[in-house]
Order: structure tokens, then sequence, then C-alpha cells
């Protein structure tokens, strides 16, 4: 990930959205611990996807490199 977050941001980013997300990963499903979801766009930046936090969710890391 470096679209501009530092780790600290990222961190605090998981923990927002593993809440909402009930710790799932939002392609697949699977609950996951939030220091093995990943996050990724939902319109994915080569497709001009914002790095706005309405622009984010949480993947498990296979779903979100498979994609």
């Amino acid at each position: 990930m470096s679209w501009g977050m530092n780790s600290k941001q990222k961190r605090k980013l998981k923990a927002q959205l593993a809440p909402k997300q009930d710790h799932r990963c939002w392609l697949c499903g699977t609950r996951r611990s939030i220091r093995t979801l990943t996050i990724d766009h939902v319109k994915p930046r080569r497709f001009d996807g914002p790095d706005k936090r309405s622009n984010y969710k949480l993947a498990c890391a296979r779903c979100n490199h498979d994609r």
C-alpha cells in the first residue's frame, strides 16, 4: 500500500473499519483477525477509485491479491 498512508494511519483505519464489517473480508465473508485483514479499494485506483474512507473496505490477503 503505497498510497500515502503511514503504518499508524493504516492501523487506525483498520480499527475503524473492522467492527463495521464484523471483522469479515468484504469479498469472501470469512471472519479474520484485524492483523490479517488488508485495506482494499472498492473501486480500484487503476479505474480512478478515490483514496477516501468511503472507498476502503477490509479484505483478507488472499482475496485482495487475487482480484
